[in-house]
């Protein structure tokens, strides 16, 4: 009987994560839905507003910070008519005939101004290009897919190649989405 998320299920994330990033699918932010965050600091558990929290396209003021997030309070609707403007099946097959099966970040790089980093990657022709066990899915050029013998290097080095490529044909340098922990 709450409505107004279903369009951010299936993210690939967790909670924290979804708020460090301000997670979003289908012009839907994790941040529409926020009212306060709770972080541990020093020991302590500091609270913030969702005014306070900095949210901003693929980020939030959680995003370079050392104090893990522990909770987090959202707001939903029971209004039947939120319920119509993000149905979940609706959702699920745009991801099902969009997105690739198999182990993947999400997209991978964020959409440049006024274009899609995912039209840039297949204009580049880079779909299927791989590196180790890692590859540029031939169903959505903004996503590398992740098999069972891909190691984090390859997906890095991978991640690089499509940015020199797409840089080096449009002079266009794309930004990742994703973030990297551990040394790179």
């Amino acid at each position: 009987g709450l409505y107004g998320a279903e369009a951010l299920s299936g993210i690939p994330a967790s909670v924290g994560g979804a708020v460090v990033m301000n997670a979003s699918a289908f012009g839907v932010n994790v941040s529409d839905f926020i009212q306060t965050v709770t972080t541990l600091k020093d020991g302590e558990l500091i609270n913030y507003s969702v005014e306070d929290c900095g949210f901003r396209y693929r980020g939030s003021r959680f995003l370079r910070a050392t104090e893990p997030i522990v909770e987090v309070s959202f707001k939903f609707y029971t209004d039947e008519k939120y319920k119509k403007l993000s149905n979940l099946t609706d959702c699920a097959k745009q991801r099902k005939l969009h997105q690739p099966k198999g182990r993947s970040c999400g997209c991978v790089f964020k959409n440049p101004e006024g274009d899609y980093a995912g039209r840039l990657i297949d204009l580049a022709n880079l779909k299927g290009k791989r590196i180790g066990g890692a590859w540029v899915s031939d169903k959505h050029a903004n996503f590398i897919v992740a098999g069972e013998s891909a190691t984090a290097t390859d997906v890095y080095n991978l991640i690089n190649y499509v940015k020199r490529a797409v840089y080096q044909k449009f002079n266009v340098l794309l930004q990742e989405e994703v973030e990297y922990f551990g040394e790179f």
